[in-house]
């Protein structure tokens, strides 16, 4: 006779269902690749920031600091962008800083002392008040200051010494 196995039955014959087991390997695998890449993004996404990776004091060299950057402190607005080679392109305009700067200064560093050399601006007519000394600091709020060491151009001295410049996001 045909016998049709009772409930019972069937589900003591049903072949079994392999267990789900915790696997600490494969765990700990997934978790060292989600760190691994967490890493790497964190590591793309902090290139170019280097200022904060420089310390706070007098600036040697202005390769880590090309950018641009806007006064703090007073009511004459002033931008300043720093080219990779060194040059201080300055404007009361931001939009045409970099491009069709009002002043511009060619930059060659002594230590902690650099030598501006205005080649466009209100101090270019003679090579005496052409040529400036000042000393440039990285401040602790990441501001860059400068510091006359031997200036006679009034104008470049009233542009520069008494602001810091901020970095613009």
């Amino acid at each position: 006779p045909d016998q049709q196995p009772t409930p019972e039955k069937a589900q003591r014959t049903a072949p079994t269902q392999p267990r789900k087991r915790f696997r600490p390997g494969v765990a700990l695998a997934a978790f060292v690749i989600v760190v691994a890449v967490g890493v790497a993004f964190a590591i793309v996404g902090n290139r170019g920031s280097t200022v904060a990776e420089v310390e706070p004091g007098p600036v040697s060299s202005l390769e880590d600091f090309a950018g641009a950057y806007e006064n703090v402190g007073s009511s004459r607005q002033q931008y300043l962008h720093i080219l990779e080679d060194g040059t201080l392109h300055f404007s009361q305009n931001r939009d045409l800083v970099e491009d069709r700067p009002e002043q511009i200064m060619e930059t060659r560093f002594e230590g902690a002392e650099v030598l501006l050399n205005e080649i466009k601006g209100s101090c270019v007519d003679e090579d005496a008040i052409a040529n400036a000394i000042y000393e440039i600091q990285l401040l602790e709020n990441g501001n860059l200051k400068f510091v006359a060491i031997e200036d006679t151009c009034l104008t470049r001295l009233s542009t520069l010494r008494p602001l810091e410049f901020a970095p613009v996001s």
